[in-house]
């Protein structure tokens, strides 16, 4: 979603958990990361970075392993959040082509 390429975010995540691309290479192969904090990091960056859902987290964090799938979700993917919705512009619309009575 960012316009970057995968070895670019690979590295960029490698140095976020302190590993290299091809550790994450590996991850994405479905190797399982040792580290809880580095699933965790992999979650968040799905989410926020690829808009991945709720539905999706879910299912990462069980096949992860992960030991408290409930509260990274609420953390993540809150049930009841709302998005604010941005604030319509309304000035950037081209002139009407008709003539108002």
């Amino acid at each position: 979603q960012e316009g970057k390429t995968n070895p670019i975010i690979e590295d960029e995540l490698g140095q976020k958990v302190g590993v290299s691309a091809a550790s994450i290479q590996r991850y994405k192969a479905g190797h399982l990361p040792p580290e809880v904090r580095t699933i965790e990091i992999f979650a968040e960056a799905a989410v926020k970075r690829g808009g991945y859902s709720r539905k999706w987290l879910q299912n990462f964090l069980h096949s992860a392993h992960h030991p408290n799938v409930d509260k990274v979700l609420n953390e993540l993917c809150p049930i009841n959040s709302t998005r604010p919705r941005p604030e319509r512009i309304y000035h950037n619309l081209p002139a009407p082509t008709y003539r108002p009575w």
